[in-house]
């Protein structure tokens, strides 16, 4: 025996469904700000990408360059797509986890190869590298935090695949350059603290447009007292 009324059967239930809670709504406004500052993020990575190539490319092998500007390149574009179709598509808070996780594979794709443009094509230089290694490695990993704090998995998506793989070969050359073990620490201790200022802007967002969505809420709802006031208010002054 069940504790309601039967619905008939063939009968489809017609209730408008649960509005999405708070933080669903909160999440959604930070998806759609990372979409929103993603034509900076890309017309910043394939501009100073080129020039990468252009530099890569006096000493690096020329089909090696030239391929990983343009898997980099396809990744733009892939991302760029990307965005169009979340602006054509407009999605409600319920579709935001999705075109959340789909901005942290785009990012993700991203900081691989850029990860590895840093690990397979700097090293051809020799000596004469590192000051341009710790550019893009400084360099891009801040741009990003300025354009990908909104979500810290679309920032961390980017970041880890940029960095740790060249610490990594930081770690595997200091069996022949103790020195190199050095700067394998600073690129891990300057990615830790880009996590953890990453992993704080982004709650901050969060806290900020969930404060901002209650006070939204708050005034509609005081809005709409206020006009069943007046409606009550007319009603009785007729009936007087």
């Amino acid at each position: 025996m069940t504790g309601g009324p039967d619905r008939p059967t063939g009968v489809e239930d017609l209730s408008p469904p649960p509005p999405p809670s708070l933080a669903a709504r909160a999440y959604a406004a930070r998806v759609e700000l990372i979409f929103e500052l993603t034509p900076r993020a890309l017309l910043a990575s394939f501009s100073v990408s080129f020039l990468c190539a252009v530099v890569f490319s006096r000493s690096a092998p020329p089909i090696a360059v030239a391929t990983w500007w343009l898997v980099l390149t396809a990744v733009t574009a892939g991302r760029g797509w990307l965005m169009s179709r979340f602006r054509n598509a407009r999605p409600d808070a319920s579709a935001a986890r999705a075109w959340g996780r789909a901005a942290a594979l785009g990012a993700g794709g991203a900081g691989a190869v850029w990860g590895a443009g840093l690990v397979l094509l700097i090293p051809a230089w020799g000596d004469s590298s590192y000051p341009f290694a710790v550019f893009l490695a400084a360099g891009i990993p801040a741009v990003s935090l300025a354009t990908n704090a909104a979500l810290f998995s679309v920032y961390a998506a980017f970041l880890f695949p940029l960095l740790l793989p060249y610490a990594a070969q930081l770690i595997v050359s200091a069996r022949n350059e103790p020195f190199q073990a050095l700067g394998a620490l600073a690129v891990l201790i300057y990615c830790g603290a880009l996590a953890t200022i990453g992993r704080a802007a982004s709650k901050t967002i969060a806290e900020a447009l969930e404060l901002r969505l209650k006070n939204l809420d708050l005034v509609d709802r005081v809005t709409r007292a206020n006009e069943h006031l007046r409606t009550e208010v007319a009603r009785r002054e007729r009936a007087e």
